[in-house]
């Protein structure tokens, strides 16, 4: 077996300890559940087929609606 060194992201992983939302990539499900998670709101996603989005982006102490503002 071989190990593969790999980067990572400090914020992505382990930003939301310093108020910091961010994302590298992400699609839409994966971005809601993390909304999900640090707001308390529950999404309903309802995509008749996956469009392909991806986002990379940070927030960092920012209310939901300026996060989806940002999104968007």
């Amino acid at each position: 077996q071989h190990l593969r060194k790999s980067g990572y992201s400090y914020k992505t992983m382990i930003g939301w300890k310093d108020g910091i939302l961010a994302w590298e990539g992400a699609d839409l499900p994966e971005i809601l559940e993390d909304l999900e998670n640090w707001y308390g709101y529950r999404f309903v996603l309802q995509l008749k087929k996956k469009n392909g989005f991806k986002y990379s982006g940070e927030y960092q102490n920012m209310s939901l609606r300026d996060v989806l503002n940002g999104i968007g």
